[in-house]
């Protein structure tokens, strides 16, 4: 999905995963590590599980577009500070 290496985990995702086994909260994280790092959707046969995932992966995926905005802000004020420090050390040696 990204060069992001994390992803949050929330609070009120408890209220979701109490309501599962033990091994079923495995089965939803090692999914949205995978979903996470690199986009796959799991194969779940059960539809509990695929409703708990899609309201999890929805944060994972919102969390993401944010991520990427920010680093889109952040290297265009970079590019713009570079362009900027050209141009001054231009007019330091004009003079």
């Amino acid at each position: 999905m990204g060069k992001k290496k994390s992803f949050l985990v929330y609070f009120d995702w408890r209220e979701s995963l109490e309501l599962l086994t033990d091994a079923e909260i495995g089965a939803i994280f090692r999914a949205l590590f995978r979903f996470a790092e690199k986009g796959e959707l799991p194969d779940f046969e059960s539809r509990v599980l695929w409703v708990v995932f899609n309201s999890l992966k929805g944060h994972i995926s919102r969390d993401l577009e944010k991520y990427e905005e920010i680093c889109k802000k952040k290297a265009e004020a970079g590019r713009l500070g570079g362009l900027q420090k050209a141009e001054n050390m231009r007019s330091a040696n004009e003079t």
